[in-house]
Protein backbone atom coordinates (compact mmCIF):
# COMPACT_ATOMS: atom_id res chain seq x y z
CA UNK A 1 0.00 0.00 0.00
CA UNK A 2 1.05 3.16 -0.85
CA UNK A 3 1.17 6.55 1.33
CA UNK A 4 -0.08 9.97 0.34
CA UNK A 5 0.10 13.03 2.09
CA UNK A 6 -2.44 15.70 0.23
CA UNK A 7 -2.05 19.35 1.72
CA UNK A 8 -5.16 21.58 0.91
CA UNK A 9 -5.44 25.33 1.15
CA UNK A 10 -2.69 25.62 3.60
CA UNK A 11 -2.41 29.76 3.86
CA UNK A 12 -0.78 32.02 6.05
CA UNK A 13 -4.58 33.34 7.46
CA UNK A 14 -5.39 29.91 8.43
CA UNK A 15 -1.79 29.08 9.95
CA UNK A 16 -0.32 31.62 11.85
CA UNK A 17 -2.54 35.09 10.60
CA UNK A 18 -5.39 36.84 12.05
CA UNK A 19 -7.32 32.78 11.93
CA UNK A 20 -4.15 31.13 12.98
CA UNK A 21 -3.66 29.18 15.78
CA UNK A 22 -0.35 27.47 18.03
CA UNK A 23 -2.39 24.01 16.95
CA UNK A 24 -2.16 25.18 12.80
CA UNK A 25 1.52 26.10 13.38
CA UNK A 26 2.14 22.87 14.87
CA UNK A 27 1.02 21.06 11.60
CA UNK A 28 3.53 23.04 9.79
CA UNK A 29 6.28 21.91 12.07
CA UNK A 30 5.55 18.32 11.33
CA UNK A 31 4.45 18.58 7.90
CA UNK A 32 7.91 19.99 6.56
CA UNK A 33 9.80 17.02 7.15
CA UNK A 34 7.56 14.97 5.77
CA UNK A 35 7.38 16.73 2.38
CA UNK A 36 11.47 17.22 1.88
CA UNK A 37 11.37 13.58 2.52
CA UNK A 38 8.33 12.84 -0.67
CA UNK A 39 10.73 16.29 -2.41
CA UNK A 40 13.34 14.21 -2.93
CA UNK A 41 11.90 11.39 -4.01
CA UNK A 42 8.89 12.80 -5.99
CA UNK A 43 10.37 15.84 -7.43
CA UNK A 44 7.59 17.39 -5.30
CA UNK A 45 7.77 21.35 -5.19
CA UNK A 46 6.32 23.21 -1.79
CA UNK A 47 5.74 26.75 -0.64
CA UNK A 48 5.28 28.10 2.41
CA UNK A 49 4.11 31.52 3.10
Amino acid sequence: MQSVLVVIDMQHDFVDGVLGSPQAEAIVTNVRPKNRVLSRTYHIHARYS
